[in-house]
């Protein structure tokens, strides 16, 4: 059977169980008797029977989308779809050399820690 692989933002991200579930949620998975909906991933690989591979993040810039596309890749076969998800333009990534990792940011999370305020709006 083929895979149907996403990569994207939160847009194409799956629902989160985890411990960083934020209110907004919380409150949302609460209300729908603590179970979330199927995503628009798991809806379309359903309705083609395929695999759900999904390699969506919250946040993720254009760079860390197409870098998540060139890492996966060797995974792909003929027989697999493959739906690129481009996020925003503003979105960007900076190394966060303390945490060893890429930070994602955009206009609206400037991280003083990371990068100066100034430096984030130029």
């Amino acid at each position: 059977m083929g895979k149907l692989f996403l990569f994207g933002c939160s847009y194409t991200a799956e629902f989160s169980h985890g411990p960083g579930l934020n209110q907004f949620y919380l409150d949302y998975y609460k209300f729908r008797g603590y179970n979330f909906p199927p995503t628009w991933g798991q809806v379309l690989a359903n309705k083609l029977n395929l695999d759900l591979v999904n390699y969506g993040r919250g946040g993720n810039g254009n760079d860390q989308i197409f870098q998540d596309v060139c890492k996966h890749c060797s995974e792909f076969t003929s027989s697999d779809t493959v739906i690129i998800e481009w996020s925003y333009i503003i979105r960007f990534r900076w190394a966060h050399f303390l945490g060893n990792h890429w930070q994602s940011l955009g206009p609206d999370n400037v991280t003083p820690d990371i990068i100066e305020e100034n430096t984030h709006n130029n």
